[in-house]
């Protein structure tokens, strides 16, 4: 009887407490999110109109300015060049890395011992996609 009792797990009930604890997250993450993000834009709105300076105008342009393309040029690309050579070497090394996986699995086509035994009960000549 105890045994019984302790193996199987009773069904959830379908209750609108179930349906409500499953689908809990799909509205409540994107409402969090917009929450946030009002948030932010509201007291930024504040802070620019009583003339406060954000973090991101004192860490990204150094200074109190417009932003320009130029700028963003010169900061992203030409001062982090490094940043970009490991991009594009990391970038050569997984081409590398995919293309002799490729190349190992392609040499271990047919000789593979995994399921030697399914494939030794397949009769010959019979198409192995109907086993």
């Amino acid at each position: 009887e105890r045994l019984r009792s302790c193996t199987v797990a009773p069904s959830p009930q379908r209750t609108f407490w179930y349906h409500l604890r499953k689908r809990l997250p799909i509205y409540a993450w994107p409402i969090v999110a917009g929450g946030v993000i009002l948030i932010d834009w509201n007291h930024t709105r504040e802070w620019k109109a009583n003339g406060r300076v954000s973090v991101l105008d004192v860490q990204l342009l150094g200074k109190m300015g417009t932003f320009t393309v130029g700028y963003f040029v010169r900061k992203a690309f030409w001062e982090k060049k490094h940043y970009w050579t490991a991009s594009v070497a990391a970038y050569w090394i997984g081409i590398c890395w995919d293309r002799a996986g490729m190349a190992k699995a392609e040499m271990m086509k047919g000789h593979s011992r995994m399921y030697a035994n399914r494939l030794a009960a397949i009769p010959k000549g019979a198409d192995p996609w109907k086993y």
